[in-house]
């Protein structure tokens, strides 16, 4: 589904939350990007209907809405609900239903197979059968992560969806989020932990102060800049004329290995040429794009 906003401005009374955002939502998995205050919980909030901006346009597939057309945005976004998953920030859920039910009620495929998946990789067997006002923080996700995901639905909205989860339950959302995106589910997540996604994310975006500040394919923004392994003899000195030269921003040294972030993609025979020109003998070479992690403190700093 394409998914587009245009100049979508909200404020909440003083507070300009979305200032101006315009942003096309061109990967399988995309990510939202900020820390606390960043605007990224009100746009997934926009998406998912929970939230009216003031100003702006949202394109959902062949739709086009516009906030002068309240009503219309309104039939629109509930159009296109019927399709989305949703896990937003605070989500409440029936306290007296149990988690099976809650899974049961909220699929639409009655995909038995698909269910039972669902609950065993998310590790919710032993809980499942238990009404939901007894679960603890992390449960209550899961069974949000669960319900978000059983009907296999076209959109799936996340605000941070790895929060209160143990290690492997993440692993287990990554290994979710490649199956539906390869069946052509779309995945619009809203977090602060990038490291959660390295594997699966294919664009990004970072808001800082409700502007998007970064945006784009993730192979894309990874070609600009680099990180480069170095082995040397001397690598505290390489690393100074490193950075003095300009041939990269930031230098780490480690034994007898330096790591350096270069601003431009790399030229490795300009690097050799310098360490020769001082004397350095260079023993191995190597270098790797940035990481979205890396990505996303760059924007943010």
């Amino acid at each position: 589904m394409l998914i587009r906003l245009e100049g979508v401005t909200k404020r909440f009374g003083s507070t300009l939350a979305l200032d101006d955002v315009s942003l096309d939502f061109k990967g399988k998995v995309n990510l939202v990007l900020g820390t606390n205050g960043s605007g990224k919980s009100t746009l997934i909030n926009v998406l998912a209907g929970v939230t009216y901006p003031q100003e702006g346009t949202l394109k959902l597939g062949s739709e086009e809405l516009h906030t002068e057309n309240r009503r219309a945005w309104r039939r629109g976004i509930q159009s296109a609900r019927a399709n989305m998953g949703f896990l937003l920030d605070k989500p409440g859920y029936p306290t007296y239903f149990e988690g099976r039910e809650l899974l049961e009620w909220a699929s639409s495929k009655r995909d038995a197979d698909w269910t039972g998946k669902i609950t065993q990789n998310l590790d919710m067997t032993t809980f499942a059968p238990r009404a939901i006002g007894g679960y603890s923080s992390g449960m209550t996700q899961k069974i949000g992560l669960g319900t978000s995901i059983v009907s296999k639905p076209e959109v799936v909205l996340w605000d941070e969806p790895t929060a209160n989860l143990d290690a492997p339950t993440r692993r287990s959302i990554s290994g979710f989020i490649r199956d539906l995106a390869k069946a052509g589910t779309t995945f619009i997540i809203a977090s602060h932990t990038p490291s959660d996604f390295e594997d699966v994310a294919d664009w990004m975006c970072v808001m800082r102060l409700g502007r998007v500040v970064m945006s784009g394919m993730i192979k894309d923004l990874a070609a600009g800049s680099a990180r480069l392994f170095v082995e040397s003899d001397q690598p505290s000195l390489l690393a100074a004329e490193a950075l003095r030269s300009g041939l990269a921003v930031r230098a780490e040294v480690h034994d007898s290995r330096v790591e350096l972030k270069t601003r431009d993609p790399p030229d490795v025979n300009a690097f050799l040429k310098t360490a020769r020109s001082i004397g350095v003998e260079v023993r191995f070479v190597d270098t790797k794009p940035n990481s979205i992690s890396e990505l996303y403190a760059e924007a943010i700093t």
